[in-house]
C-alpha cells in the first residue's frame, strides 16, 4: 500500500469509487433523466403529430380532387358506386348525392382509386365530405387514424 501525505492529510492510493461517489453520480443522472425524458417525449410526439397532419392534408387534397371529378362528370358511375356504396347510373345522380349533402367513404377506398398515397399503409378510417352549392368542399378526417 502506498501512502501519500498531502498538507498534513494522509491519503491512501485508491483503486475505485466509494459507494457515496457512485450514489452521487446516480442521483445526478436521475435528475438529468427526469428533466430530459419528458422533453424528448414531447418532441417525439410533436414529430409524430406533424407527420399525421401531413398525411391528413394529403388525404383532404385527394378527397377534394375526387369530389371535383364528380362535379365535372369525370368520374365513372362504377368508381362512384365503389367509393360511396351507392347504386347510381349517371353523372346527374352522382352530383345530386354530393352537392349540399354529407357523404362518406373510407381511406382504403381512396387509396384503391389513387386519391391518396399511403405506401406504408398507416392510415385507416372514415372520411366525411360535404360540398356546398358553390362547390366548396369540406373534408372531415376526425375518424381517420394514421399510426406512426
Amino acid at each position: 500500500m502506498v501512502v501519500y501525505i498531502v498538507g498534513g492529510i494522509v491519503m491512501k492510493n485508491k483503486k475505485g469509487f466509494t459507494l457515496v461517489e457512485l450514489l452521487a453520480v446516480i442521483v445526478i443522472l436521475g435528475i438529468i433523466a427526469v428533466i430530459a425524458i419528458p422533453q424528448i417525449m414531447d418532441s417525439l410526439n410533436k414529430a409524430r403529430n406533424k407527420i399525421s397532419e401531413i398525411e391528413k392534408n394529403r388525404l383532404i387534397d385527394g378527397a377534394e380532387e375526387m369530389i371535383m371529378e364528380v362535379i365535372s362528370c369525370d368520374m365513372t358511375a362504377t368508381d362512384f358506386n365503389y367509393l360511396f356504396n351507392k347504386s347510381i347510373s349517371n353523372c346527374s345522380e352522382m352530383q345530386d348525392l354530393v352537392i349540399e349533402k354529407e357523404i362518406s367513404t373510407t381511406v382504403t377506398k381512396l387509396k384503391d382509386k389513387g386519391y391518396f398515397e399511403d405506401p406504408s399503409n398507416k392510415c385507416n378510417g372514415e372520411v366525411r365530405i360535404t360540398t356546398n352549392s358553390n362547390y366548396k368542399v369540406a373534408v372531415k378526417t376526425n375518424r381517420v387514424v394514421c399510426i406512426n
